[in-house]
């Protein structure tokens, strides 16, 4: 996902569900941690303003999963 302010992130699941997210910097520091709730409908919001251009990983814990988005802040 390519991003200059915000960053929107689906789930898989129709059902509104928890979701753990952390967003990791290239060099693996967490520079963002949040529990928000989420589907495929009502997608995650990350505000990545504040964050300097580079890259990213956002992990997800959903229902027993682990997912990994990548994401480019420009």
């Amino acid at each position: 996902r390519l991003a200059s302010t915000d960053v929107y992130i689906g789930l898989e699941t129709t059902n509104s569900v928890s979701v753990k997210v952390q967003l990791y910097s290239a060099m693996g520091a967490r520079v963002l941690e949040m529990e928000t709730k989420a589907s495929a409908f009502d997608p995650i919001h990350l505000d990545v303003s504040t964050l300097a251009p580079g890259r990213y990983t956002a992990v997800l814990e959903y229902n027993g999963v682990t997912r990994r988005v990548r994401v480019i802040k420009y």
